[in-house]
Parts: C-alpha cells; sequence; structure tokens
C-alpha cells in the first residue's frame, strides 16, 4: 500500500523550491513578495488537498481489488479438490474449504499442534512435509501469504496415502539374503559319542530353527554346517538392532567340556536381485570367516558392517587345505618366467622371515627368485644382514626400485603377511603384475586383494611364517634340505608374532617349531636376532613409564621420547612389555613418523584390539593391531583412540 504513495515526495520538493524561489523576491519588491505568497498558498493548500483525495481513492481502490481477490480465491478453494487451510501465525484456522473439515480437522483445532513436524519458519517449503492426521497419509505443502492484512500460510494436503502404503510395504517385504556356518563343527566333535554328537547338534538347530521362526524367514539346511535363509527387511531390522543375539544364543550351547559352538554369518539385500544376494552373502560369510568366525558380516553399498566377533578364533586342525593349497601354487609355476616375494612396508622378522622361507621351498623349481624389500625402512635389519652372509641370499634381496625391471607378463608376484594393497612395500609393482598369490594370516579387511589366482589366507595361524613352514613340506622338492639359516628366520617371524609362543600359539604353532627344530633352527640364534642396544632400551622404558591406565587399556606416547629411525620396533616392544602389568588388558603406543602419527596396539585376548584400531582406520589381528593418522597431533589421537576405546566397551557391554 505504501507504493501507491510514492509520489508524495515528488510534489512536496516542488512547492519547497517554489516556496524558496518567491522568499527571494522579498528582497526585490515587497509587493510582488505578499502577491506570490498568497497565489503560493493557495496552491500548497489546493495540492495538498487533492493529494490527500489521490490517497484516498487509491487505498478505497485497492481494498476493493483485495476483497475481490479474497472472495474469488475463497470461492476457488472451496470449490478445490483437495483439502485447503488458511492458518494464522499462531496456527489457528482463519479460513478453510469443505474437505479440510470432513478429512482433517475442525475450524476450531491449532494446527500447529496438530502437525508439530512442520517448520513454518523455514523459508523454502518446496519439498512438502509428509503427516499423518486420523491414521491417514497426507503429503503437506506450506505457501506463506497475507490475509487480511496478516501474516499467514496456506496449506494445501495432497491424499498420496495408498501411495505411501505400498512404498513401504515394498521396503518393508525386501528380501535379505543370510548364509550361516558353523564355524567349528568338525573340531567341536572330535573324539565325541554319538549321543553327544546328537545332542549338541539338536540344540544349535533348535537355536537357528527358533531364529528363523521369530522372524518369519525361510529356513533350508543346505550342509552339515551351512543353512541358508531369506528373511524381510522389517524382520531384518529387528534382527540388526538386537546385534544379531543368536551368535550368543549359539555361543551359549551347553557342550560339557568340548569346544564352544559359534556360528559366522554373511548377510546381502541387493535390490529385489536373490540371485545377485546370495552371491554377496557367500562372499559376506567369507569375510566373517576370514576375520576369525563367530560374527556377521553383512555387504552394504560402500563396504560391509560387522557385528560380534568377540571370542577368539578356532584352530583348523586339518592340513588338507595347505596341501591342496601347495599343489596349487605348483602348477601356478610351471607357467612363470620368475618370481617376487613381497611383504608389507616396514617389513618385521614375520614377513621377512616368511619371503625367506617361501624362497626356500621354490628354489629348486629353476625359476629366478627374488625377495623385494625396502631395507631403508626394514624392521628387521638384523635378520637382513644375516642373510647377507650367506652367498646366495646376497643376491636375493633388490629393492622396489630395481624390482621393477624382473616384471613381465609371465612374472609371479606372491604376496606374504599382508593382503591389502596400500600396505605393500610397493603397491606399483602388484599393479603391473597380473598373476598373483597371497599368503597371510591377518584377518580379512573390507578392502583385500581380490584378484589373486590363490588366496591362502588362515585368520586362526599364529603368522604368516608358520603357514609358510607347513607349506615348505609339501613345496620343497627335499624339504630336510633347508637350511639351518632358512629355519632360524621362519622360527624368528613365528617367535615375533606369538610372544616367545605365549599368544595365539596352537597345536600347530608348535609342530611347525618343532619341525623348524629339527631341520637345526638354535632359539638361541633367534633370540639374537630381537637384541637391541642400550639406547632402545632406555627408549623403551621412557615409553612404559608414560603410559596411563583407561580400561585396563594402557596408553603411552613417545611425547618427550627422540624418535629415533628405530621408533617402530621399540612402541611395538614396548606395547608387548605393558602387557606384563598386572589388570592390562590391552595397550596402545603412540608415535611420530614421517607419515604422522601411529598407535602399536598389543592385547591378551580379552580385548579385540583389531575392531578398536579399524574404527580409527587402521586393522590387524586380534591381539595385534596399528592405525596411522595423517596430519594429526598426537594430542587429537590420543582423543580419538579414547573415544574409540569406550566405543568398544560400550559395544561389547551392549552385546552381552
Amino acid at each position: 500500500m505504501d507504493k501507491l504513495n510514492l509520489y508524495r515526495p515528488l510534489y512536496l520538493i516542488v512547492l519547497i523550491m517554489s516556496g524558496v524561489g518567491f522568499c527571494t523576491s522579498y528582497f526585490v519588491s515587497k509587493e510582488y513578495f505578499v502577491l506570490w505568497s498568497i497565489i503560493w498558498i493557495i496552491t500548497a493548500a489546493a495540492t495538498l488537498v487533492r493529494g490527500y483525495f489521490i490517497s484516498r481513492d487509491n487505498k478505497n481502490y485497492y481494498k476493493y481489488l483485495r476483497n475481490m481477490m479474497n472472495s474469488r480465491f475463497e470461492k476457488k478453494g472451496m470449490d478445490m479438490p483437495i483439502p485447503v487451510v488458511i492458518i494464522s501465525d499462531t496456527g489457528f484456522v482463519l479460513w478453510s474449504n469443505q474437505l479440510f473439515t470432513l478429512n482433517i480437522a475442525d475450524d476450531e483445532t491449532n494446527i500447529f499442534e496438530l502437525l508439530p513436524n512442520i517448520d513454518y519458519t523455514f523459508e523454502d517449503h518446496n519439498e512438502g512435509y509428509n503427516v499423518t492426521v486420523q491414521g491417514h497419509n497426507y503429503t503437506a505443502f506450506v505457501i506463506p501469504i497475507v490475509y487480511n492484512n496478516e501474516k499467514a500460510f496456506q496449506l494445501l494436503f495432497i491424499d498420496d496415502h495408498n501411495l505411501k502404503q505400498y512404498s513401504q510395504l515394498y521396503f518393508d517385504t525386501r528380501p535379505s539374503v543370510m548364509i550361516m556356518q558353523i564355524d567349528n563343527y568338525s573340531e567341536m566333535f572330535v573324539d565325541a559319542k554319538e549321543n553327544e554328537r546328537t545332542k549338541i547338534t539338536g540344540d544349535i538347530e533348535h537355536i537357528i530353527d527358533a531364529f528363523a521362526d521369530e522372524n518369519h524367514a525361510f529356513l533350508r539346511k543346505v550342509d552339515k554346517d551351512k543353512y541358508v535363509s531369506v528373511v524381510e527387511e522389517k524382520y531384518m531390522r529387528s534382527i540388526i538392532k538386537d546385534k544379531f543375539k543368536i551368535l550368543d544364543n549359539v555361543r551359549g550351547v551347553d557342550v560339557g567340556e568340548k569346544m564352544t559352538p559359534t556360528l559366522s554369518i554373511g548377510v546381502a539385500n541387493t535390490e529385489w536381485d536373490l540371485y545377485k544376494s546370495e552371491i554377496d552373502a557367500r562372499q559376506a560369510l567369507d569375510m566373517a570367516l576370514g576375520r576369525g568366525g563367530d560374527q556377521v558380516a553383512m555387504k552394504q553399498k560402500n563396504g560391509y558392517e560387522f557385528y560380534g566377533g568377540l571370542s577368539r578364533g578356532v584352530e583348523k586342525r586339518n592340513k588338507v587345505r595347505t596341501r591342496i593349497v601347495a599343489n596349487a601354487i605348483s602348477e601356478t609355476l610351471k607357467n612363470c618366467s620368475n618370481i617376487l616375494l613381497m611383504g608389507h612396508r616396514f617389513s618385521d622378522l614375520d614377513c621377512l622371515g616368511s619371503s625367506i622361507g617361501m624362497c626356500a621351498g621354490l628354489r629348486d623349481r629353476d625359476k629366478q627368485i627374488n625377495i623385494v624389500i625396502n631395507k631403508s625402512k626394514s624392521l628387521a635389519l638384523s635378520l637382513y644382514n644375516k642373510m647377507q652372509n650367506d652367498e646366495f641370499y646376497s643376491k636375493v634381496f633388490i629393492s622396489p626400485q630395481q624390482a621393477e625391471d624382473y616384471v613381465d607378463q609371465d612374472t609371479l608376484l606372491i604376496i606374504l603377511d599382508t593382503h591389502v594393497r596400500d600396505l605393500l612395500e610397493s603397491p606399483e609393482i602388484y599393479d603391473r603384475c597380473k598373476n598373483i598369490i597371497v599368503i597371510d594370516h591377518h584377518r580379512k579387511m573390507v578392502n583385500h586383494i581380490d584378484n589373486s589366482i590363490i588366496f591362502f589366507h588362515e585368520p586362526n595361524a599364529s603368522s604368516a611364517s608358520e603357514m609358510v613352514t607347513e607349506l615348505v613340506q609339501y613345496l620343497a622338492k627335499k624339504p630336510d634340505k633347508i637350511s639351518i639359516l632358512e629355519a632360524e628366520a621362519l622360527l624368528s617371524g613365528i617367535t615375533l608374532d606369538t610372544k616367545n609362543f605365549t599368544m595365539r600359539a596352537g597345536v600347530r604353532t608348535f609342530e611347525a617349531a618343532a619341525f623348524l627344530r629339527k631341520l637345526g633352527a638354535d632359539t638361541i640364534e633367534v633370540r639374537n636376532l630381537f637384541a637391541s642396544n642400550i639406547d632402545d632400551y632406555k627408549q623403551r622404558v621412557r615409553l612404559v613409564s608414560s603410559a596411563e591406565i583407561y580400561h585396563n587399556c594402557a596408553i603411552a606416547s613417545s611425547e618427550g621420547v627422540s624418535d629415533g629411525e628405530d621408533i617402530r620396533i621399540i612402541a611395538s616392544q614396548a606395547a608387548d612389555e605393558l602387557l606384563t602389568i598386572s589388570n592390562v588388558d590391552a595397550s596402545f603406543v603412540m608415535f611420530e613418523t614421517d607419515f604422522g602419527t601411529s598407535i602399536s596396539a598389543r592385547s591378551m585376548g580379552r580385548v579385540n584390539v583389531q575392531l578398536i584400531m579399524e574404527s580409527l582406520g587402521g586393522g590387524g589381528h586380534q591381539t595385534m593391531a596399528a592405525a596411522q593418522f595423517q596430519n594429526e597431533s598426537m594430542e587429537n589421537c590420543r582423543q580419538k583412540l579414547l573415544i574409540a576405546i569406550e566405543d568398544y566397551f560400550i559395544g561389547t557391554e551392549e552385546e552381552k
């Protein structure tokens, strides 16, 4: 309305200027001044009166137009085929059509209270709001307006009840494929009587059947230890909310003195494609088993989600798979031109020892063999220097840069002690090789190498050196001809990862060690590979003394401790030493490197440090893991670690 009076300043300016003009006539002639004053006063009065009448007429005409538009809008709104209402800025009804009164609410209802999920202060309402009134679904659109000179809102309700119900039904009934496998079926029934076998199997099957009945799932037993189930999405949501309690139920089966049964589950839901879902569920089950079993791996669009995984893995006593893998490797060797052995960055005794052991098993195959190692960043220099005294091995070790000249289309690359591309000594060499074999014992990570021709993965093995020790007994034409130096290299790798045979040392671990001792491996010589100088010892003591206890976890940092070239070795040794303190279940040592801040984690088995490190972007094993941060301060890393530990214990309490 104010815009209609924009002309007023113009004629006021004209009147003022003319008044100033005739005032100057006073100095010329008083008679002219009096005459012009009378004329100016009459003109000004006539102009102001005329302006008032123009403004009044404009206001009346504007009011007429507004009333006419409101009456036409109300008439049109009454005829609209959808509920329409106009409410004040306090939520009270100013106007509504008949459909609104019949289907939504009467005119006495406060719409703000009826529909509290609508944000009326928001300027952009283009998307609409999902609302439910009297059990009926609508999409409400909000239009800010001015009604009778007041701020108001016009609401239009689109009845899409059937569409939303069908949409919800679609999402609720999407099928998820679950493949369940009893992890330790064969090991559980070793030397078991038939009635014990029947009872335990019956108890486990009863739990699985009850799980299927409770969730209205299709269930089919496809093998003695494997089941396939199809579950609708609405039931899967409650299963996820309960964190797959079937894992705890199976673990709680009374087996007397027998091995506790555990269950692994792979889950996939691939948009109504049951065939693809079944394939993805198998991959998810492999991932769960590769991480040690007793857990659920659920395949998502951007990776996996994991549940469970709290118990220790079960050692597989059967060596049939090792023999099959050895035969497959032997067949692969026939078509390769040369062999490259490569481990992870910052190679340790297990990485280098398993590479040397693999070289020992393959060197009589008339193929050129080389071990790729970055000497400047290796943590196993003691073993490397010792092997340099051997005439054969003095020519075997090559740098990653040299290895690029050894790669052709028939080169066989054998990766040891890791299964992740980004952790390799040289990812570029991996990218150039077409024939790849992976041998590793770490729990499977999501971004694992997936283009290998042989993927020999045993998460329940103590070390890669243990796996290679078993392999060479089938690979080498004369296993007893393996040299003492090679046997000691393998034994050092086993000793490192088992903490001198105190952690993760199973029956097969001692069998492998016995085989190496039979070949002449000297435990004193192996022990000497772990020796450190006095300066490293002092650094380790400072690290241990800086530790603080949080949730029975010892946390130490290298702040105030000089970070030398051996800081990685010192940190891992300090983490091991912290576990000797009473009431310490896990240890975390933070230290700085050229790549950022790293964390070395160790555990006695009660705490799964792999899960904690994975939440920080790292990985590893249940009792030994690590993580690395780039461009992060030590204090920021410490805070993130504390949060990860807290979340881990909250999660374990919920699962219990």
